[in-house]
């Protein structure tokens, strides 16, 4: 009979793989061997810590003292905390997705790009005391304090490239700058329209690498033959479909091809309704012209007919969801957004990246497991990760029945079919203006 061990404690096992001591030297946390506080006890209580919304340094204090077999005050934690604690996570966490395991999108990786990289970012409310490290929305008036989480997710592989953490007041478009670092040639960057950048956009094809994004709202289109400006209204009304070359920008003139859809008549006026009601609570007022190209699902990429085919442009875009999907499934699941309110920015710090940490692995654990299991059938992340606390909560040694594992993840961790339709619909008609 086969077994399944429980998938946190395959993900502390994969943490034991990293050599833990030369990533502790190497950052500066710790400076020789055999010291009674170890690497692994520092990161393993850390990591257990981030699961806790009361986590506290006397809750990691008693998590060391009782891997270590000895007690540890807390006073201790705190020294080592601020002695280049924060950097050890951040590297752990930079080792945890170099050792990834290698999965394959196969609906995607037969575009021959070498990675598709989709980035967003989410954001954690924290208490108003830290508004001087991380601004939140609303600061310059004192009023709130939030950190936000920048992530690089690898489609073809389904695992995360990168994360970075920021404060709330930190642009996606400037995050968009510091992403070109990481491009290689023949990747592709998919991008929402916050991280809209001419200048990154040529940046990137410099690289030998790709963009797609959606096409912002009033930003030039020019002939490429011409040079001319163009009426993109009368561009879109031309024909259902459309798929050309313009230059973008009004300085920059950058060759891209542009790829529009027509949309459905409901998903069009539901947009309209959320563009007006969103204009309404900021106080704006939307031209007729804003309101009309919202008929259209608009596209910009660097890529050719023959490398990204249209169809494929509008399939691969509205994988974007997928990040999403995962960010809500961390937040309400995998408790990355509880902070504990009464932690020092340091502590905050180092339980956010060693949250990160927890999920890179869960996540590197799950996904090549749930392909394996079910195929082509589709696992609901949401679902699945709101059972991994039962499964996590199990007895460290305890066994489980694979085939009845598997049978009761397809049992409760499917989408209902009636709604996956409804869930690729919604990743068309909520995009933002």
């Amino acid at each position: 009979m086969k077994t399944q061990e429980p998938f946190e404690s395959s993900c502390y096992r994969s943490l034991q793989k990293l050599d833990l001591d030369a990533i502790a030297q190497k950052c500066g946390w710790l400076r020789r061997l055999g010291s009674k506080l170890d690497a692994s006890a520092w990161c393993h209580a850390f990591i257990a810590a981030s699961a806790i919304p009361t986590a506290s340094l006397r809750t990691v204090a008693f998590y060391v003292g009782l891997l270590l077999e000895a007690t540890v005050s807390k006073q201790a934690m705190h020294k080592r905390l601020h002695n280049k604690g924060i950097a050890f996570l951040e590297a752990i966490l930079g080792a945890a997705m170099l050792n990834k395991s290698r999965g394959s999108d196969e609906g995607f990786s037969c575009l021959g790009f070498k990675r598709i990289l989709l980035q967003d970012s989410t954001s954690m409310k924290l208490p108003l005391r830290m508004r001087d490290t991380y601004k939140g929305p609303g600061n310059s008036n004192g009023k709130s304090s939030s950190l936000k989480v920048q992530a690089v997710f690898n489609l073809l592989e389904g695992v995360f490239d990168s994360f970075k953490i920021g404060a709330y007041v930190d642009t996606d478009m400037a995050s968009a700058k510091e992403t070109v670092a990481l491009v290689e040639p023949k990747d592709l960057l998919c991008w929402d329209l916050g991280y809209f950048n001419l200048s990154a956009f040529r940046d990137i094809i410099a690289r030998g690498a790709d963009i797609l994004t959606r096409a912002k709202s009033g930003v030039i289109m020019s002939d490429p033959e011409s040079r001319e400006r163009i009426d993109l209204l009368a561009l879109l009304e031309s024909d259902v479909n459309v798929d050309t070359q313009v230059l973008v920008g009004g300085k920059q003139k950058l060759p891209m091809r542009l790829v529009a859809f027509k949309l459905p008549r409901k998903v069009a006026q539901e947009r309209r309704r959320k563009a007006k009601a969103t204009a309404k609570r900021k106080g704006q007022n939307l031209k007729k012209i804003t309101l009309k190209l919202l008929d259209w699902q608009i596209y910009l990429t660097s890529c050719s007919p023959e490398q990204l085919p249209a169809a494929k442009v509008k399939e691969l875009y509205a994988q974007r969801w997928s990040i999403e999907i995962l960010f809500k499934a961390f937040k309400s699941h995998m408790r990355l957004a509880d902070i504990p309110p009464h932690s020092s920015v340091e502590m905050v710090q180092c339980l956010v990246y060693a949250a990160l940490v927890r999920i890179t692995l869960c996540h590197t654990a799950i996904l090549p497991w749930a392909r394996a299991t079910c195929g082509r059938t589709r696992v609901s992340i949401l679902k699945f990760t709101s059972l991994l606390e039962a499964l996590g909560s199990m007895l460290p040694d305890f066994q489980f029945n694979q085939e009845v594992l598997e049978a009761n993840v397809l049992k409760h961790c499917l989408y209902c079919r009636t709604l996956v339709k409804t869930y690729h619909l919604k990743s068309i008609q909520n995009v933002p203006l």
